[in-house]
């Protein structure tokens, strides 16, 4: 499928003046492409590339213990309400916190013991692009 029938899909089918119009201070940001236009286009463009090179960790069998607790699942929270619920610290910021040092060795002991990082796949940023 190309991209102009990918993009077709997409397209607003309320009728005409149903959305306000867009202006203001906020009408620049509607220039900006959201995640899933950016995927839609990147795959539409690139097939097999850009799902097929990005990284997977590893996937595990859930098993339910019988000590543990059912709990229903609810729906993720909207990325609105996820970005209402932490900061990003700058690398100033956590390099300043002991804690947050801390917690990504930590992280990082995790990530290499079960095998999400590999240190020896690691290559100069120049030889990656070469690739």
């Amino acid at each position: 499928m190309g991209l102009f029938d990918e993009l077709s899909t997409k397209v607003c089918h309320h009728p005409a003046g149903y959305h306000d119009h867009l202006e203001g201070p906020i009408a620049a940001k509607s220039g900006y492409y959201n995640v899933a236009m950016a995927t839609c286009i990147l795959v539409t463009l690139f097939p097999g590339i850009v799902f097929d090179h990005v990284p997977a960790m590893p996937v595990k069998p859930f098993v339910q213990h019988a000590h543990r607790d059912k709990h229903l699942f609810e729906p993720t929270p909207s990325l609105s309400i996820l970005a209402a619920i932490h900061k990003l610290w700058t690398r100033k910021e956590m390099m300043n916190d002991p804690v947050a040092l801390q917690s990504v060795r930590d992280d990082v002991g995790d990530f290499r013991r079960i095998g999400v990082w590999d240190d020896n796949s690691v290559m100069v940023r120049a030889e990656r692009i070469a690739r």
